[in-house]
């Protein structure tokens, strides 16, 4: 079985990207990365607050740290609200129904990624801004 390490707030990005990013590099390993989970049936997540797979070609990573604390914020949230334990067995496609159908509303978007620089071209951002529940 396959085996990611994803950071909470990733599992938001994967839906809203839509092709930039901070360089080519990760940019590139953003979209392998979706690609590459989409297509597994089963996959074991470890969920955390860390840099991960996604986070390996990042410019704010610094050794294995990311200089955002932002981010880390928003991966605590997305925790503490989804409720999950931090090593799940699952495919990819049934964690990200878990947390839209937790976190896709214009309240919890806001709360999560109001400060993210990445929302006014976050395609998941844009959509979950308009669900008023």
């Amino acid at each position: 079985m396959k085996e990611i390490n994803l950071r909470a707030h990733h599992i938001l990005c994967t839906q809203g990207f839509q092709g930039y990013g901070y360089n080519e590099q990760f940019t590139n390993n953003l979209m392998n990365f979706i690609n590459s989970a989409k297509v597994e049936s089963k996959i074991k997540i470890n969920l955390s607050c860390k840099c991960d797979d996604i986070c390996e070609k990042c410019p704010n990573n610094k050794k294995g740290v990311c200089i955002h604390e932002d981010v880390i914020h928003m991966d605590e949230l997305i925790l503490k609200e989804l409720n999950l334990k931090r090593i799940i067995e699952s495919n990819f496609e049934d964690l990200i129904k878990i947390a839209n159908s937790k976190l896709k509303n214009h309240k919890k978007c806001n709360e999560i990624c109001g400060r993210c620089s990445w929302k006014n071209v976050c395609l998941w951002f844009k959509e979950a801004d308009k669900i008023y529940i």
